[in-house]
């Protein structure tokens, strides 16, 4: 088949098949970072709700710890109104009321973090929490007129 001369001498356009596109590379970029952006999401999401498990699981055995003391001393620490007092009460050096004893730590062999580790006996220690907050304990009586006194604790982070 001829052409007219017209055809044949126009100029061919050239493509490139070697390579990408601009506009292509930017959607490639625009993807990896969405997914990135998810994954890192997703990623915080679950380390936050570990040391949400960690608290609770520190908060079960200081609460185990406390019901040790009740037993052993037939009542909750009263006098531990701090967080130093209440790691002095739990370690075995304070009784329910405050007084000076030397009893056994209810929390050996716990893995809750000091605030002073390397110093365990230390007057001013106490248990911190993963964000380094200090374990609140508040004690309470609660009597009714006619029920008998209740006594009880309140913990948290």
């Amino acid at each position: 088949m001829l052409l007219p001369p017209a055809v044949r001498s126009a100029p061919r356009l050239r493509r490139f098949s070697g390579g990408f596109t601009l506009v292509e590379l930017l959607v490639v970029v625009a993807l990896i970072a969405t997914l990135l952006g998810i994954t890192f999401g997703f990623l915080r999401g679950a380390k936050q709700q570990a040391t949400i498990g960690q608290v609770r699981a520190e908060l079960a055995v200081i609460a185990q710890a406390l019901e040790n003391y009740r037993r052993e001393y037939g009542d909750y620490p009263q006098a531990a109104d701090t967080p130093e007092k209440l790691y002095q009460a739990l370690s075995g050096l304070t009784g329910p009321t405050g007084s000076a004893i030397s009893g056994r730590s209810l929390l050996a062999g716990a893995q809750i973090a000091l605030l002073d580790p390397v110093h365990p006996t230390s007057a001013m220690n106490s248990l911190v929490d993963p964000w380094d907050n200090a374990y609140q304990y508040i004690y309470f009586i609660r009597q009714l007129s006619s029920a008998p006194v209740s006594r009880g604790y309140i913990l948290y982070s």
